[in-house]
């Protein structure tokens, strides 16, 4: 028994430093960009998001409490940042919806495939423009609209 608890413990510890190693490896690439503004906001809100998504066609809503909200600015000076952000993005985070337009490409992102989220986030990349990231950090939902 006491192998099986261990043996669980590990997992969700495992499970838990590859969730935020995904991130801290998007911030760590951040950080070491010039030309880029990064400011976050902190505070326990509960019931804070409630969010509805028109995602490959399919209406889905994101609903639940959030701690953190990071706003990064990628400026047009080093357009390599957006390009770098963007393959990170990509690579490690699990995509819900890609849209280009003439405007810049739209992506949206979460830590992990499936129901229960840590982190949401929303990537604007516009070619000759600043590119755009907002990060929702807390204890999410994801589920599909039953009303369709």
């Amino acid at each position: 028994m006491q192998l099986l608890v261990t043996l669980f413990s590990s997992l969700i510890l495992m499970s838990t430093n590859v969730q935020s190693s995904k991130h801290d490896d998007l911030y760590d690439a951040i950080d070491q960009m010039d030309d880029v503004t990064t400011m976050s906001f902190s505070k326990s809100m509960l019931d804070g998001i409630d969010l509805d998504f028109d995602i490959n066609e399919k209406l889905e809503n994101v609903e639940g409490d959030f701690k953190k909200i990071t706003f990064t600015v990628i400026g047009d000076d080093f357009p390599k940042n957006a390009d770098r952000v963007e393959t990170i993005l990509i690579k490690e985070f699990h995509q819900l919806q890609s849209e280009k337009d003439n405007e810049g490409h739209f992506y949206m992102f979460t830590d992990t495939k499936g129901k229960n989220i840590s982190e949401l986030l929303f990537y604007l990349k516009r070619p000759g423009g600043s590119s755009f990231l907002i990060s929702l950090e807390g204890d999410m939902i994801l589920t599909k609209n039953e009303d369709e």
